[in-house]
């Protein structure tokens, strides 16, 4: 719900979601919206049992996002593929300054 909603949404800049169970098929969700949302800066994600499919959707949003400055995904389970991925987009994306992965798998 919240990734369609933001996909127009202009006015949220910070989205606190921590603990809520997102899984990755609302982290696939929430990475679709960031690929066309421009305004969010902050995104906290933590605790919500993203594996490495929902971080590697993020990974790939993240390559065209030129808003996002803070991500935190600590506490998930984004194992090894997802970390690579997010590595990758840190390749291409240098508008992130925060990215936060603790107590991943």
């Amino acid at each position: 719900a919240f990734g369609k909603a933001l996909r127009t949404n202009s006015a949220i800049t910070e989205l606190y979601l921590d603990n809520n169970n997102i899984g990755d098929a609302g982290a696939t969700s929430l990475a679709g919206m960031l690929s066309v949302n421009s305004t969010i800066t902050l995104l906290t994600l933590g605790n919500n049992k993203i594996g490495h499919v929902g971080a590697t959707a993020f990974g790939k949003a993240l390559r065209t996002n030129s808003a996002i400055t803070v991500l935190t995904l600590g506490n998930n389970n984004i194992g090894d593929a997802g970390a690579t991925a997010l590595a990758g987009m840190l390749s291409v994306n240098f508008t992130i300054t925060v990215l936060t992965l603790g107590n991943n798998n």
